[in-house]
């Protein structure tokens, strides 16, 4: 059964974290996920969430490894004022 609720085609996903027993302390997922899946995890939801495709999530409510749904930002500085 999947763990997510879907409203069309698109999907709300949240970072969150989770208590880590080998470091004593919570750590951050390096995936996002949808409400119901963070709840079914027992994890803590971190900030605002972003919508995605559907398509994005898996059938427990995860995204991918390493996807990040915020927009990207360019690192380097090009001028100065």
């Amino acid at each position: 059964m999947p763990v997510f609720a879907s409203q069309g085609t698109e999907v709300t996903v949240f970072l969150f974290s989770m208590f880590d027993i080998r470091s004593n302390d919570f750590v951050e997922s390096k995936r996002w996920a949808t409400e119901p899946a963070i709840t079914k995890l027992g994890a803590k939801r971190l900030g605002e969430g972003a919508k995605v495709d559907a398509s994005k999530v898996d059938g427990d409510g995860l995204t991918p490894l390493g996807f990040d749904p915020r927009p990207q930002r360019s690192g380097f500085q090009t001028s100065v004022s």
